[in-house]
């Protein structure tokens, strides 16, 4: 399933941003990348519920996150491959994250914006 769109209000707990989903699920991320959106650093990542085990791909924007597709993990995955952009891993106490960064946030949105269309 596609989406593209804006996301409910999410909210901060410690150093992870809770989202609600359009599905009704919640999904987790880390502070750090809504942080770099604001600094004019845009990102993808990948995030699971763990309610339905729905897979979500999103995209950092300069003043939110929003969600451009939902699917299983593997077919979110695939979609996450696609772009070659650089990946950076970090890890903190809550585990090992995985983002792609985007060369700019046009890129970032034509690239979001194929895939929601």
């Amino acid at each position: 399933m596609k989406f593209n769109g804006s996301l409910p209000r999410s909210k901060q707990i410690g150093n992870l941003i809770a989202l609600p989903t359009p599905c009704g699920n919640t999904v987790f991320y880390p502070l750090k990348l809504a942080l770099l959106g604001t600094q004019g650093k845009y990102s993808m990542f990948c995030t699971i519920a763990n309610e339905s085990g729905q897979a979500y791909l999103c995209t950092t924007q300069p003043d939110r996150v929003r969600i451009r597709a939902v699917g299983t993990p593997e077919a979110i995955s695939q979609i996450y491959e696609i772009p070659n952009w650089k990946e950076v891993q970090f890890s903190d106490e809550n585990g090992v994250f995985f983002y792609k960064e985007a060369p700019s946030l046009q890129e970032l949105n034509k690239f979001g914006d194929s895939i929601s269309s």
